[in-house]
């Protein structure tokens, strides 16, 4: 068999993905390995979202005019941020019945080879598609230092963090977005002193001053206690102060990376999964494959930042529709 669409990852955008997809009718598959909701819902499953649920909610009505939050996730208020995991829960629950509409393959995939149609290999076997859509997801980005680096996902969690971090240890952390924040008043909870690197020219960007993608919620209660020097153990260094990163760092006994996330390459193909338009989602160099989700988000409307969000996966996603479906009768 020769499916019209090959999804690759079952996370948030996989699901959404199928979700939007499958209204059109295509022949589709999902392959994913595991089908447990990604990297959202393993790593970052107690993160609270940066958006509150209602903005999920928004999102998933423009796929579902008709589509009412079911009654066991109505103890949320829809109105305040809530676990990562709540979102991916309600996505899957979602997705659920379009899932079944569907050929699943509970596999990984090793490579991609194109000769007119696209050769998935995975461990099983070869899956045949016209068309492919990334959604395998991505990791935190590190830099390159000599330095012992604690996970995101560890950083993000405070009691599995207390179990890497000692009293007297000392730790550097670069970046001061949302998850960033969250990590310094993990480290200040714990009574470690911490270095916070930031790279624009203030530490903090607000939501409520009008700043694209800006902290909002926990991360604005926790910056706004920090600049008040309400956190003795935080301090603050902008990356262009070379002497005093230099410092920091060489005291250093661990350092995190909240700088980010980049795409997972695990798959072997002979084209760079990295590359993309991000108007599009299209991957550069390719024959009909398009990347969603945190590993390819699109380009915001000040044509500076991404948007990275449900409900802006899903508005991307849709204005692809028309650019899949001529490509797929070509």
């Amino acid at each position: 068999m020769i499916y019209d669409i090959a999804i690759i990852g079952y996370g948030i955008t996989g699901m959404l993905s199928l979700a939007i997809l499958q209204q059109q009718q295509y022949n589709m598959c999902i392959i994913d390995p595991y089908f447990d909701g990604g990297n959202l819902m393993r790593l970052y499953g107690d993160v609270l979202s940066n958006t509150p649920l209602s903005k999920t909610i928004n999102g998933l009505k423009r796929i579902d005019p008709n589509y009412i939050l079911p009654e066991k996730y109505q103890i949320y208020d829809i109105d305040k941020i809530t676990p990562l995991s709540v979102i991916a829960q309600i996505i899957k629950d979602f997705t659920n019945n379009y899932k079944k509409q569907v050929d699943i393959y509970e596999t990984k995939v090793i490579s991609l080879k194109y000769n007119n149609i696209w050769d998935i290999q995975t461990y099983e076997d070869i899956i045949q598609s016209k068309m492919i859509i990334m959604c395998q997801g991505a990791e935190a980005k590190r830099l390159k230092c000599g330095i012992p680096s604690i996970p995101l996902e560890v950083a993000l969690n405070k009691n599995i963090l207390a179990k890497y971090v000692k009293s007297n240890d000392k730790v550097i952390v670069f970046g001061t977005a949302h998850s960033g924040t969250l990590i310094l008043e993990n480290l200040q909870l714990l009574g470690i002193q911490t270095t916070g690197v930031y790279k624009k020219k203030n530490p903090f960007y607000f939501d409520k001053d009008g700043e694209y993608d800006g902290i909002k919620a926990d991360a604005e209660r926790i910056a706004n206690s920090i600049l008040n020097n309400e956190y003795d153990k935080i301090k603050l260094v902008n990356i262009t102060r070379v002497d005093d990163i230099i410092k920091a760092t060489n005291k250093a006994d661990w350092i995190i990376y909240a700088i980010g996330f980049e795409t997972n390459q695990t798959i072997r193909c002979d084209f760079d999964l990295s590359k993309y338009d991000k108007t599009s989602g299209k991957i550069l160099n390719t024959e009909k494959v398009y990347g969603f989700g945190i590993a390819y988000p699109s380009l915001a409307p000040d044509s500076i930042h991404v948007d990275i969000g449900v409900y802006s996966f899903i508005e991307h996603i849709q204005k692809q529709l028309e650019d899949i479906k001529n490509l797929l009768i070509r």
